[in-house]
This record gives structure tokens, sequence and C-alpha cells, in this order.
């Protein structure tokens, strides 16, 4: 008898909710033998996207550290946390429309070595998808996605 083993994780964004659905197995045997298929999906990860998680890091290393930004999606402003530990002349936020076309730029204070908050206003952006770039010396190191959702 022939085992097959299918493993499928999806994941999809429904309603401001990350949900990640897992098919732990299914073997092809005897149809008496198979799994029942209500025992499928099986919710593995509910995370709310419109709850703070200001812990969740954007990017690290013996520089800095940097936060994803929250709340995501966002209605009136959004903040990311951030802290210099030194060797950096120079760091960023570049936020872009989906055209690529600069909608801000926040520099990155580096007076303290404190955690800091970066407040970014978004009650003037239309409603709609935006990226998030960090650049840290003039090199771009990671982009991510930020909703702006202003209430009807």
């Amino acid at each position: 008898m022939k085992k097959f083993i299918l493993f499928l994780i999806v994941t999809t964004q429904l309603a401001g909710a990350t949900i990640a659905w897992e098919r732990d197995a299914a073997l092809r045997q005897e149809p008496s033998q198979a799994p029942a298929a209500t025992e499928f999906p099986k919710v593995a990860t509910l995370l709310s996207a419109d709850e703070p998680r200001s812990n969740e890091l954007l990017f690290n290393n013996e520089h800095i550290s940097v936060s994803s930004i929250y709340p995501n999606p966002a209605s009136t402003s959004a903040a990311i946390r951030y802290r210099f530990t030194g060797g950096l002349r120079d760091a960023k936020i570049v936020l872009c429309n989906v055209l690529g076309n600069v909608v801000g730029e926040y520099r990155l204070s580096r007076e303290t070595r404190d955690m800091t908050e970066l407040h970014i206003t978004t009650s003037s952006l239309a409603s709609g998808v935006y990226f998030y770039t960090l650049s840290l010396d003039g090199r771009n190191v990671v982009t991510r996605k930020l909703i702006v959702r202003h209430p009807s």
C-alpha cells in the first residue's frame, strides 16, 4: 500500500485577521481508512491585524532594532518603535504608494539609545495599500505593506 503525505499550509487574509490553515497529512488508502474530511482544515494560528504588535520585529542587527508598523491596518496614525545601539550614520522609513511614489520620508533619530517611537500620520492618506521601507546608510534593507483604512 502506497502512502502519500501531503503537507499544506495556506495563509489568507480575511476581515483584518491572518488565518493560517494547516492540513497535516492525507494518506492514499482504502476509502474506509481515509481520514474524515471534517478533520481538515485545522486552525493553526489566528492573529488579529488590528491589535498592536509592537514587539514584532521588522529588522534587528547589532546597530538597530526596529518593530513592524502598528496598528496595521491604520486609520489616523501608525507607529514604529526602534532603538539605536550605534554604528549607523543614517536610518529612515520611506512610505510609498502602490505606484512607487514617495508619500512620506521619516528620519529615525539617533540622539538616544532608549526605545523610541516614530509616529506616522495616516489620516491625510487615501485608503489603500502602501509600502514602507527601512533604509540604513542608504541601503534599503526591508519593505513591508501598510494598509490605510478610514471608517466609512
